[in-house]
């Protein structure tokens, strides 16, 4: 029983410890501030290669984590089409193409805040966030990308 306890605590040690390197996390956080109840559907959707459904209501919010991504880590796990549904009816289709500054899909076009190395975890945490506006919503029903 001794020896179990032992290994089991020097697994635990092993897994847990930094051991010096860096292994980024990145939070991506897409947030609702339209008055419209919106939903994202992402067809393969990341490692688990099926069509996965984001429901956002209005003014609310969701978190995905991505570990040991960080800063080459993408919204939706590399994800090439989304599509962005406004009240299950007005609908917007983002793809990796796309150039829109709007485009839920670009890392760069999220809000970044880099958090340093943390000392529980030993990485840099990102933290990425996507902001629906009511523009954004308009910009559909108007049939802009803008």
């Amino acid at each position: 029983m001794k020896k179990i306890v032992i290994l089991l605590s020097a697994s635990s040690i092993i897994l847990f410890s930094c051991g010096g390197e860096n292994w980024p996390m990145a939070y991506f956080k897409i947030i609702n501030q339209s008055s419209q109840d919106i939903k994202i559907r992402i067809p393969s959707y990341h490692y688990y290669l099926k069509d996965t459904i984001f429901y956002l209501p209005q003014n609310q919010q969701i978190e995905q984590i991505f570990e040991k991504s960080g800063e080459t880590s993408a919204p939706f796990g590399y994800s090439d089409t989304a599509f962005v549904i406004f009240n299950n009816k007005d609908t917007i289709l983002y793809t990796l193409d796309d150039t829109s500054p709007h485009n839920i899909l670009k890392r760069e076009n999220y809000k970044e805040r880099i958090e340093g190395k943390n000392k529980r975890r030993c990485c840099t945490i990102y933290h990425c966030s996507y902001t629906f506006t009511e523009t954004d919503y308009q910009n559909v029903v108007n049939g802009k990308k803008k």
